[in-house]
């Protein structure tokens, strides 16, 4: 297994990408999030033709607002393959057809949609409300073989996440957490994830890497070797 990330910034952070990572597991290429920035990002970095597998953990424009565009250009380029995206849920299936045919008239022409449970190397969280209240959304615990790695998606504050993977006895070799620099009521604040650190190596992403404060011990993804520097 191996993730690479192809943005680590958040919604405001277009210099460094919406974050999204590219994650091989199973012989299988599974793209997370595809925010505003990410087709460009893939584009840059010459993956477009890599991807299986979308996976989205919520419905903000930095996370998914250029996943049409992805579909489009397999339907359009590359028609001798096919995007699959998995979803954790029914209920989210039915928010991504609507929030697609907007753009795209009838999404089920230009993707497949498979249940999360199709491709056993991916347990779905339920965040719901921890990022927005009400807004739906979902962390990734992602495992294979004797590896794992959990990604946070976006929560206001990290306990209910570190508190799953204690009562869930989960062992992720990494955990990769969204941090905000500065208080926030949608973010996790970097001071507040300190008390977990021992839990798992613990990367922070979704942030401003030029606004690192000086007493942050989290190391950031953008200075590590998972910000993508070649191809998978």
């Amino acid at each position: 297994m191996e993730i690479k990330f192809v943005g680590t910034g958040g919604a405001f952070d277009a210099q460094y990408g919406n974050s999204s990572a590219v994650i091989r597991i199973g012989n299988k290429t599974v793209l997370l999030d595809c925010g505003s920035t990410v087709f460009s990002s893939l584009q840059t970095a010459q993956l477009l033709r890599e991807i299986d597998y979308v996976l989205i953990t919520h419905f903000h424009d930095d996370h998914i607002g250029s996943l049409s565009t992805l579909l489009f250009y397999y339907y359009v380029y590359l028609k001798e393959k096919e995007v699959i995206i998995l979803y954790p849920t029914s209920e989210f299936k039915t928010m991504l057809i609507n929030y697609l045919t907007f753009s795209m008239i009838s999404p089920e022409k230009y993707c497949s949609f498979q249940p999360i449970t199709s491709f056993p190397y991916i347990l779905p969280i339920d965040t719901f409300g921890l990022h927005v209240p009400g807004l739906v959304s979902y962390a990734y615990y992602f495992q294979e073989a004797n590896q794992a790695i959990l990604y946070s998606g976006d929560i206001a504050h990290p306990t209910f996440l570190y508190n799953f993977i204690l009562e869930q006895n989960l062992q992720p070799d990494y955990i990769f957490h969204e941090i905000s620099f500065f208080p926030s009521s949608v973010h996790s604040y970097y001071r507040e994830v300190f008390p977990y650190l021992e839990i798992a190596p613990t990367f922070g992403y979704h942030c401003d890497p030029s606004q690192n404060p000086s007493d942050n011990i989290i190391p950031l993804v953008y200075n590590s070797s998972f910000l993508f520097s070649q191809s998978l």
